[in-house]
């Protein structure tokens, strides 16, 4: 059984605690927010360079790029290091971009 002293020690931690949860899902909302405004930029910017890049690819005669993937959330655990493109390699890979000898 809890004191008088003890039962008002601990709702007022309780009380301190749970301000500060809501305080940091606040935060988080307004990051995920910035995060997902930014992450829509991105992904626009890359359409409109898609769109220049199959351009040119079908001005050489060259076969289009895969579709590009949309980017969500989810795949913020996803390494940097894997292609943007649907079962493409890595640019740096491919016979397209690589210099004639």
């Amino acid at each position: 059984m809890l004191t008088e002293d003890q039962k008002a020690h601990y709702e007022k931690v309780r009380n301190i605690a749970q301000e500060e949860m809501e305080a940091f899902d606040r935060e988080i909302a307004t990051e995920l927010g910035r995060i997902k405004k930014r992450l829509l930029e991105l992904q626009e910017n890359k359409k409109a360079v898609k769109q220049i890049f199959d351009g040119a690819s079908t001005r050489l005669g060259l076969d289009l790029s895969p579709p590009l993937r949309e980017i969500n959330l989810s795949d913020l655990k996803r390494p940097v290091d894997q292609p943007s493109f649907v079962g493409e390699p890595t640019e740096a890979a491919h016979s397209r971009f690589t210099a004639a000898t």
